[in-house]
């Protein structure tokens, strides 16, 4: 048996009580076949609601057929939510999720494609086993999980998801050699992730940041944009930061497309803290967790470094907050590792 459930966009955590509620709700409701598709056209100042069956759902598009047979083309970005059914074994999946089971999660997400005939539903379970991959911290689980992602959709609306790499990162030599591959590699989502892992490796950053340079001319706005934002890199580990660059960046940040700002405003948090601009640094940080929350790796490294940058700055108290913050929400990670012996100190 299947439930309707609706999905916003906007949504990141799902409460598990929200949804075992809305469960409920739907248990004592009549199920609907139909799919519905809330969005805003250019131009109009309210949502308007398609109701009937979605054909596919990629980072570009949404491809849906009306009740009476029409097929219709949606822009992505104008969507605001979804109704549509989906497995026990999905929900299930996104509670045990919540609750911080993630090996139990990522068994019902696998169950829940095993069910599912919906290649764009497919793809949206592919995204929550990178997430939980990403839990686990098992970096070339990610690296693989995500790019089978991006071989069934090149359009995918989850590279905000991407085993990028935005902050220091320590690797592993299996990882590197496959980074390695990738960068000599036939598809340019390969060639993004391996250029981001040896970037600023001693051996391969020549022919790291050359081959970043031309996927910033990619056809894929996607691609594009991250390999630009990854260069980025660059002028930080080598500390060149000043205010005009501060400046630039910030400008090129607002005309990036909202859901892959994450990486890229973590990274203009690192910048103002090399020019020694602690504060701003935070407020740049405490973005990543609050708003571009959907990277959770990311999450807690921005949580680390802001919480580091108000020692910095004699708000021990306000750091103490954070360090908190990041046991609770992120207890598997490395970073609460961390917080966890500042907290003790």
């Amino acid at each position: 048996m299947a439930f309707i459930l609706h999905i916003s966009e906007r949504m990141t955590n799902v409460s598990p009580v929200l949804l075992c509620n809305v469960i409920a709700i739907l248990l004592c409701g009549t199920l609907q076949a139909q799919d519905k598709v809330s969005y805003t056209p250019k131009a109009a100042s309210r949502p308007m609601t398609l109701v009937g069956e979605i054909l596919d759902y990629n980072g570009r598009s949404l491809r849906f057929k009306s009740t009476n047979g029409e097929i219709q083309t949606v822009d992505s970005a104008s969507i605001v939510g979804i109704e549509t059914q989906y497995s026990n074994s999905y929900l299930s999946g996104i509670q045990l999720f919540n609750s911080g089971e993630t090996t139990n999660a990522l068994h019902m997400f696998q169950q829940a494609m095993e069910e599912e005939s919906r290649s764009w539903v497919d793809r949206e379970l592919q995204a929550w086993i990178v997430k939980c991959y990403h839990r686990e911290q098992n970096f070339s689980a990610v690296l693989m999980a995500f790019e089978t992602l991006v071989q069934q959709d090149s359009e995918t609306r989850h590279w905000n998801i991407a085993p990028l790499v935005w902050a220091s990162l320590s690797t592993s030599d299996e990882v590197r050699a496959q980074a390695r591959q990738w960068m000599i590699g036939s598809t340019v989502s390969t060639q993004l992730l391996g250029a981001s892992i040896l970037l600023l490796d001693p051996t391969y950053t020549k022919s790291a940041e050359s081959l970043m340079k031309q996927l910033t001319q990619n056809a894929n706005s996607s691609i594009s944009t991250l390999a630009q934002c990854q260069l980025w890199r660059i002028d930080l580990s080598n500390r060149n930061i000043d205010e005009f660059k501060l400046r630039r960046l910030e400008d090129q940040l607002e005309r990036i497309p909202k859901h892959l700002r994450n990486g890229p405003r973590f990274l203009l948090g690192a910048a103002y803290g090399v020019n020694q601009q602690y504060r701003q640094s935070v407020a740049e940080y405490m973005w990543v967790p609050l708003v571009h929350s959907e990277h959770e790796p990311l999450n807690s490294r921005a949580t680390l470094e802001a919480a580091e940058a108000l020692e910095r700055t004699g708000l021990a108290d306000d750091a103490n907050l954070l360090y908190r913050e990041l046991v609770s929400r992120y207890p598997w990670s490395i970073e609460a590792k961390t917080a966890r012996t500042k907290l003790s100190n």
